[in-house]
């Protein structure tokens, strides 16, 4: 199993994987749910706006693939964004013709490249785990 010092907080967290490669979907929901996160998937850009718009607090993160069938990642951030400023990561494959500039244009949180390591995923998932409880937290000392 792979883990982190954090993993046990993580019990009850909802991650959206955005992916049309049933392979890369099945590795990342093995990776997180090992983890103790809860996983969704939606196989484009279509089903996770669908998604998000039918329950916008579900989800504390979103890992989107970039080229898909129906609508691509680059859209679906772009309408997901509007909805929730919810973080999102990009997953994409190709260096060549996705720069650091277009994933900010499009408000990506982050871009991983395929293939990424194990360790590298879970790290910025409890990342960002991490930051969301502290922003609840916040929240719950204000009120």
């Amino acid at each position: 199993m792979y883990s982190t010092k954090h993993s046990l907080l993580s019990n009850n967290k909802n991650i959206l994987i955005v992916e049309d490669d049933p392979i890369n979907y099945m590795l990342l929901k093995e990776i997180l749910t090992l983890n103790n996160y809860n996983v969704t998937i939606a196989q484009n850009g279509k089903e996770a706006v669908k998604i998000i718009k039918s329950d916008k607090n579900k989800f504390f993160l979103i890992l989107m693939d970039i080229k898909m069938p129906i609508m691509n990642g680059f859209e679906a951030c772009s309408i997901i964004k509007k909805i929730k400023n919810i973080p999102i990561i990009a997953q994409t494959a190709d260096i060549l013709t996705n720069t650091t500039e277009k994933f900010e244009k499009y408000n990506f949180d982050k871009v991983i490249y395929k293939p990424f390591s194990i360790d590298h995923i879970i790290k910025i998932v409890e990342f960002y785990f991490l930051e969301n409880k502290k922003f609840k937290n916040l929240h719950l000392q204000l009120n």
